[in-house]
């Protein structure tokens, strides 16, 4: 959303960039692999009283925190970059009502888990968040380098705060409604996977390269 705006793609700082956020994330992975998923319990601050629940911040939890400042930190600097680089108020606005489908699965996700039941609709509700995202990145990357409109209509995105609003009346909790969520969930998996093949399909154009097989090279 930003590089659409300012042109310029940004990838992490001097230090810490896409690469290093990798290397932590594979870090996660092979400590929970090397020792077990409890480690993320590990209490590491207690505060009674101040803390909700039992008062106890344990590992998983600290990680998340930090993830959650650091996401809104980096957000907050695409928001700065895209507005220094806007010419009005109107195209300022424009520019923010471009980030609407993002600041939606965004806060949809993050209520999801603390307003309606995540361990059973966590699944599908995962599922579902997943292919979103998928289909929101591959349409930002596609229209980045090919200066198209965005963002473009699409069904399954709207949907999400329906089906959100349904799960906090409850109406997920039946059956129907369960077959309802998962059905919800694979559209949106089939949705997201038939963009990123058309995404794929029209970079490959955009391009000049062949994208199911390699041309001989002609000297």
């Amino acid at each position: 959303w930003e590089a659409y705006h300012t042109g310029i793609v940004r990838t992490g700082g001097e230090v810490f960039g896409i690469t290093e956020i990798e290397f932590v994330v594979a870090f996660i992975h092979f400590v929970t692999a090397a020792v077990g998923p409890d480690v993320w319990k590990t209490p590491v601050l207690q505060l009674p009283g101040v803390l909700p629940g039992d008062g106890v911040l344990d590992l998983r939890e600290v990680c998340i925190c930090i993830q959650l400042v650091a996401a809104l930190v980096l957000s907050a600097l695409s928001v700065k970059y895209v507005l220094a680089t806007v010419a009005d108020a109107r195209t300022a606005m424009v520019a923010c009502a471009r980030a609407l489908p993002i600041f939606v699965l965004a806060g949809v996700t993050a209520l999801w888990p603390l307003l309606v039941s995540d361990k059973q609709h966590g699944a599908p509700a995962l599922l579902a968040a997943c292919a979103l995202f998928t289909r929101i990145a591959s349409e930002i990357v596609l229209v980045h380098m090919t200066l198209e409109q965005y963002p473009k209509w699409q069904l399954a995105l709207p949907l999400l705060p329906v089906v959100f609003l349904a799960g906090l009346l409850g109406l997920l909790d039946t059956a129907l409604g369960g077959v309802a969520l998962w059905a919800y969930a694979v559209f949106c998996v089939v949705d997201a996977a038939a963009y990123v093949v058309d995404s794929v399909q029209e970079i490959s154009a955009h391009l000049g390269v062949s994208l199911y097989r390699i041309k001989p090279r002609i000297d």
